[in-house]
């Protein structure tokens, strides 16, 4: 009898699974598309345990360093830069030179072995889409938002800007050529141009071949219980002018200063399942004249109040399963095909498909609401006249 009442209704039903497993969809998308952000930021200092660099505030130094936001001190000098390189706890050091930029895209200027030390936000090794990084101060890298905004391939020849990309610039002389694009990596990485330190050097009118300053240094430690010691033998010998800051630990400070940012895509995520709710009362309530008579009929035929709200669970939950069932379905296709699109766009990772606890608990409420929400037409039906339900006219 159940089925047949939802087969009878069938429009009204498949809009109701529809709107319920559209929400469903919003609400866990939207959850992962924020895994995905903390996931990104986190992956930016994927595989760097210390960033050496001018004392200015862990968060400022790690901001500045990894995502090129605000300001960053004075450069390290050479002799701080040897000194750093010398500890025996350094399994591996890249310098990096920030400042310039290309039409607002940041430029970063370090050595080939930035790509090779660092990992995407899925911990994969950084790989090349197409051409390389070869052993020529002229070469150019760009990561693949950056090749995406500026409509660049390669073999293209750019110049440098000395700035931040505020309009203010004034561009190098030198001619540089793009030699290779990185594939979408989910970091900051995919918005950069790299360059060599040799390259910034020679555009700054330096000596090639004589070491420079350099804006910060990125670690690689030996064994992660050395982490510490370093930063100990760093504050040490330097007596204070250059500070080590774990990256890891400055972004978790970030996190939770953002914490409202997790607070909102909570409020949004409840919103989003009231929506659902009232839709699945909307459109119960439209059915209510059709649920009247139903109901009317079953007490005329001796049914009890029990015997009809079993019905009505019944249609409750072949409606929530088939909402979430089509709720899994469009997330698992839609993680899949549109994540690499997201990734490449915009940089930004989406969890891959999987079930967690906040997936079942979703999931698990929706059919809760779904059980409650339906049983409602028939407690409101159930107190009419039997005579006054067979005769009126709907």
């Amino acid at each position: 009898m159940a089925l047949k009442s939802l087969r009878y209704r069938r429009a009204s039903a498949a809009l109701t699974v529809v709107a319920i497993a559209m929400a469903l969809v919003i609400v866990v998308l939207g959850q992962r598309v924020t895994e995905g952000v903390k996931e990104g930021l986190y992956a930016g200092a994927r595989g760097i345990d210390l960033i050496v660099a001018r004392p200015s505030g862990d968060v400022q130094i790690v901001m500045h360093a990894l995502y090129q936001l605000g300001a960053g001190g004075a450069g390290l000098s050479p002799a701080d830069q040897a000194l750093v390189s010398a500890l025996e706890d350094v399994d591996w050091v890249v310098p990096i030179a920030l400042g310039d930029s290309h039409r607002g895209v940041a430029v970063m200027a370090t050595a080939p072995d930035y790509v090779r030390h660092l990992s995407d936000a899925r911990g994969q090794p950084i790989r090349f889409a197409t051409g390389a990084w070869p052993d020529d101060w002229r070469s150019v890298v760009l990561g693949a938002q950056a090749a995406n905004r500026l409509g660049y391939a390669t073999g293209q020849s750019i110049q440098l800007s000395h700035g931040s990309g505020t309009g203010l610039e004034r561009s190098h002389d030198q001619v540089l050529r793009v030699t290779g694009i990185l594939a979408p990596t989910g970091t900051p990485l995919d918005n950069r141009i790299l360059v060599s330190l040799q390259a910034d050097r020679i555009v700054h009118g330096a000596d090639p071949d004589a070491d420079g300053a350099v804006t910060a240094l990125l670690l690689g430690a030996k064994r992660k219980v050395g982490i510490f010691r370093i930063q100990r033998q760093i504050d040490r010998s330097t007596e204070g002018r250059v500070t080590a800051v774990i990256p890891a630990a400055a972004l978790t400070q970030l996190w939770q200063l953002l914490g409202v940012v997790q607070s909102s895509a909570r409020l949004f995520s409840g919103l989003i399942l009231l929506f659902a709710g009232l839709s699945l009362v909307t459109l119960m309530l439209m059915n209510w004249q059709q649920r009247r008579r139903e109901c009317w009929v079953l007490r005329a035929m001796g049914c009890s109040l029990g015997f009809a709200l079993s019905v009505q669970a019944i249609e409750g939950l072949v409606i929530a399963a088939l909402a979430v069932a089509l709720a899994m379905l469009t997330i698992a296709l839609g993680s899949g095909a549109l994540g690499h699109w997201v990734m490449a766009e915009y940089g930004i990772l989406i969890a891959a498909p999987d079930v967690n606890y906040f997936a079942l608990g979703l999931f698990s409420a929706a059919i809760a609401i779904c059980l409650v929400f339906s049983l409602l037409p028939t407690l409101l039906s159930w107190r009419g006249q039997v005579q006054r339900g067979l005769t009126e006219t709907v």
